[in-house]
């Protein structure tokens, strides 16, 4: 005859977790303890310490919503026990991965919701207030873990963002990407933005250990070998016949220009007649928004001749 697992009466209580917002406001966690084993979860209840009473696991009166918050810790600790006894009532053990799934599904409702669906909504959230180039790199940070899970043929959840997940993630980067450590490290920290999102306005519990700030999850950049062009190699360039092919003609301008100039692509290619100012171009950067004031040399003024 099985032997009958041992079970538990559940015992879920309250305390601050012990970072801070920029207000000095704390997390108020969930503690369900059943034999020796631990289950943490976010309530969703935020407060300054100052509001909160350790010994009864409650919000102060002091608190100007207090009734209100504690009704809701008084609901997420009834219905922690319902669930736990639910769960248990046939004899059956449970595991605390299984036990925190089932209170997430039946206190934040996202049952149907899983990390890719949270990236899309987060993605949404910027699209009146970050440039067309920042939501493209998210996107492609979505799509490379888009294209790790579907290696492992396994679904991720936020549960699983742990030490482990970030060496494989690194792994496949490095082995099946072949991506280098400058743009691994702009990945992980775009990933890291989008955690942060979920933690601070969705009120998603995301393992504390896979927070970018901790030194061992840092990757280390890589040592980029700068080429520049002689002044040589920029007049051959220049000097070269390309009158039978206007696009490769255009191109090559568009290169020097920007040799001549210092001007990014995104900042050449906005360039107007408008922007020459008493032999300068002045002009207003799109990535940093700097008022730049360039000096056109001889060379750019040759370029620009060409192109008039």
């Amino acid at each position: 005859m099985p032997r009958r697992p041992n079970i538990y009466v559940v015992n879920p209580t309250f305390y601050l977790d012990s970072n801070e917002d920029a207000h000095g406001n704390r997390k108020v966690m969930l503690s369900v303890v059943f034999g020796n084993k631990r289950v943490r979860m976010v309530t969703g209840v935020k407060l300054h310490p100052r509001h909160w009473n350790p010994a009864k696991h409650r919000v102060r009166s002091t608190h100007d919503n207090a009734d209100d918050l504690n009704t809701v810790l008084s609901t997420i600790e009834t219905t922690t026990r319902r669930i736990y006894t639910q769960a248990t009532t046939s004899g059956a053990s449970i595991t605390p991965q299984a036990l925190k799934k089932r209170l997430e599904d039946a206190l934040t409702g996202r049952t149907d919701r899983g990390l890719f669906d949270y990236y899309a909504k987060f993605m949404q959230s910027r699209e009146a207030t970050h440039k067309h180039s920042s939501q493209k790199s998210h996107q492609s940070t979505l799509a490379r873990l888009k294209k790790f899970t579907e290696s492992k043929r396994q679904r991720i959840d936020f549960s699983d963002l742990d030490a482990d997940f970030f060496t494989a993630f690194v792994n496949f980067l490095i082995t099946n990407e072949g991506l280098t450590n400058n743009t691994i490290a702009s990945h992980l920290r775009r990933l890291t933005t989008f955690l942060h999102w979920c933690e601070d306005t969705q009120n998603i519990d995301v393992p504390k250990a896979y927070r970018m700030k901790e030194k061992s999850f840092r990757i280390a950049p890589t040592t980029v070998e700068h080429i520049a062009l002689s002044k040589e190699e920029l007049q051959r360039l220049e000097n070269m016949d390309l009158s039978s092919n206007e696009r490769l003609r255009n191109v090559r301008d568009m290169f020097l220009l920007g040799c001549f100039t210092g001007l990014r692509y995104s900042d050449l290619s906005r360039l107007h007649p408008d922007n020459i100012h008493e032999g300068t171009f002045r002009i207003r950067t799109e990535k940093t928004k700097d008022l730049l004031s360039i000096p056109i040399t001889p060379p750019a003024q040759r370029i620009l001749n060409r192109q008039s």
